[in-house]
């Protein structure tokens, strides 16, 4: 009896996992396309707001301190032929996303990017 009462507990943990990610992707907004649009050949792209929307703003090189921007990015793209590293500190310090090609994305609390975005360093 012990063994079919865990399976159970597994089993409805397993279909709760489920429903929470079928929710979250039915919820979730789609692509900004005309913001993505914004964001040119050769840049890392930035929005102050979720679902690449809000101010803009963007960088062809390495930026230690990205002055007016520190601590208030929502949204982040990688327009760049290589990767490109997010820092939540200035100097490239702090936690880092590293983003190849083509990649992007937007962030809510609590992930680390969420309005914590201080440098960006092209590689």
């Amino acid at each position: 009896m012990g063994a079919k009462k865990k399976i159970s507990v597994y089993a409805l943990s397993a279909i709760s996992s489920v429903a929470l990610v079928s929710s979250l992707s039915v919820s979730g907004a789609p692509r900004a396309e005309a913001a993505l649009s914004q964001c040119g050949t050769n840049r890392a792209c930035a929005w102050w707001d979720q679902n690449y929307s809000g101010t803009f703003g963007y960088w062809t090189s390495s930026q230690s301190y990205l002055s007016g921007w520190n601590d208030v990015i929502s949204s982040t793209m990688n327009h760049r032929s290589g990767d490109i590293g997010w820092w939540t500190d200035a100097g490239y310090s702090g936690l880092s996303m590293i983003y190849g090609p083509g990649v992007g994305g937007y962030y809510v609390w609590p992930h680390i990017a969420e309005n914590s975005i201080s440098s960006v360093y092209f590689y």
